[in-house]
């Protein structure tokens, strides 16, 4: 967040409250054995959501492999079918990451209301 205040100062004053790590929030506050010392998304979403929240049944699971196959669609020419196929791939990634991070914060302020 702090880089994208650097980035958008216009919009510093709107981005700061408003951005929560969920990663820190878990680290302080939750722990699991199942997490293998890791509080990735990867790891700690399938541990405290379930199977579904994993990454197994994407073509593109990691990061790693995310930044490797956006470099190969960037150098495919534009008509190229493979191109569209990890287009596809990497916006359901994404779109992977983002739910997880709504899931998260839902089961966070689940567990909140329950104290």
């Amino acid at each position: 967040m702090v880089i994208l205040a650097r980035l958008t100062p216009s919009y510093k004053s709107r981005l700061t409250p408003s951005f929560v790590d969920l990663k820190k929030v878990i680290e302080k506050y939750i722990y699991h054995p199942d997490f293998l010392g890791s509080f990735s998304i990867k790891k700690v979403g399938p541990v405290l959501l379930g199977d579904l929240a994993s990454y197994k049944h994407l073509e593109i699971g990691d990061g790693m492999e995310a930044m490797l196959s956006y470099q190969q669609m960037i150098n495919l020419n534009l008509n190229d079918p493979l191109k569209s196929s990890i287009r596809k791939n990497l916006l359901r990634y994404c779109e992977q990451d983002t739910l997880l991070m709504v899931q998260l914060h839902q089961y966070l302020l689940k567990q909140i209301e329950s104290i």
